[in-house]
């Protein structure tokens, strides 16, 4: 896991949008405009939540976490995304038991997590951002060591292996592991014995792009067989096409959450807008600034001889067999009437148009006022 900060302002609220699930900072889901004190609790189909959820690290000096309110259902995979020192990665230990004497509330399943005794493990899958194996067994022993600290049934290892692609290196030392094959087999240990609540921590970190896929399909299978997933990331691409809900943190305070789509098409973070690509030799300054309109925001790309002259801007030149394009967005709304939109239609300069939409970073940039890293 990485490391949280232990400062950091708390954020005031901002709203996001209010169609659908698309709700406002401090409360996410059905904890929104719930009285403080009012727990949710198992019924209602909740698998956690917090309620004015704070935590000091002994010996600092401010709180990390400010407050946390939220609730994530039953059978649902929830983001909890931020970047380094947000607070996500604090919050996770608190939820699986390894940090204690937090402040406010903090349920899973309907049980305090400061009450929860050995059974808790038994019902929960963690895996961590840096995989906890034993280097000197093979992968195969490994999982075998692991599945016999379980009191009820679970997954043979080789089925698991085989899964994850670690079939053929079943009988390795894991000390000869790459970072990825590393993180497969934390992952496998984690589902050993069939978790009903998986906490999952960068789970794709250090993976190609064909293991990536194949792990969030993974995880997605997990939740259709009725599992509760709790992500913390700060890639807002992968929290995009694996979350049913996100919330966002930045310095231990919420400031937004929903469905991800929603909440990119909610306006936050640039709203939608239409990319339109001409031939670079094709735009010239009559293009740039319709009536009524404000000056164009282009984009040059593929630079060609003799850009520069048209588009009037002194930029460089690559040969003359390169071609050239120049793209502006526009605001989806509206479009019809944009008089600058329909100038290039009418001159017949446009090359493609594209729809586009706010990413879930943009949205989060928006929300928090923080970027990523």
């Amino acid at each position: 896991m990485s490391e949280d900060g232990n400062g950091g302002a708390e954020r005031g609220a901002g709203a996001v949008g209010r169609g659908g699930e698309c709700v406002v900072v401090g409360a996410v889901g059905p904890a929104s405009g719930r009285s403080r004190g009012a727990w949710v609790g198992a019924s209602g189909g909740i698998a956690i939540e917090a309620q004015g959820l704070r935590y000091t690290y002994p010996g600092a000096r401010s709180e990390t976490l400010h407050g946390l309110d939220f609730s994530v259902r039953r059978g649902e995979i929830f983001g909890f995304l931020g970047p380094s020192g947000s607070g996500k990665s604090t919050t996770q230990r608190l939820l699986i038991g390894s940090l204690r004497g937090y402040g406010g509330g903090l349920r899973v399943f309907g049980d305090e997590v400061s009450g929860l005794g050995a059974d808790y493990r038994e019902r929960i899958g963690v895996v961590f951002e840096v995989p906890n194996l034993y280097a000197k067994l093979s992968a195969r022993e490994n999982l075998d060591f692991f599945a016999g600290l379980y009191r009820g049934p679970t997954v043979k290892p080789m089925r698991l292996l085989e899964r994850v692609g670690l079939g053929s290196h079943a009988e390795e030392r894991v000390a000869t592991f790459s970072k990825g094959m590393k993180m497969r087999l934390n992952f496998c240990r984690a589902l050993l014995h069939r978790p009903t609540l998986l906490f999952l921590d960068e789970p794709t970190s250090g993976q190609d792009p064909a293991h990536a896929k194949l792990l969030r399909g993974m995880v997605q299978e997990l939740r259709e067989g009725g599992a509760t997933v709790f992500l913390t990331t700060h890639n807002m691409h992968e929290a995009a096409e694996l979350c049913d809900r996100v919330a966002f943190i930045a310095d231990g305070a919420l400031a937004a959450s929903g469905r991800p789509r929603e909440l990119m098409l909610a306006g936050l973070g640039g709203g939608r807008q239409v990319r339109v690509e001409l031939a670079a030799d094709a735009g010239g300054e009559g293009v740039r600034e319709g009536p009524g309109q404000g000056p164009g925001t282009w984009e040059e790309r593929g630079l060609g001889r003799g850009l520069g002259r048209g588009l009037g801007r002194g930029l460089e030149e690559e040969g003359a067999g390169h071609r050239a394009l120049v793209t502006r967005s526009f605001p989806l709304a509206g479009l019809g009437a944009n008089r600058e939109f329909l100038a290039l239609l009418e001159a017949g300069q446009v090359e493609s148009i594209h729809s586009q939409e706010a990413t879930l970073e943009d949205v989060f940039v928006a929300a928090t006022g923080r970027a990523l890293r």
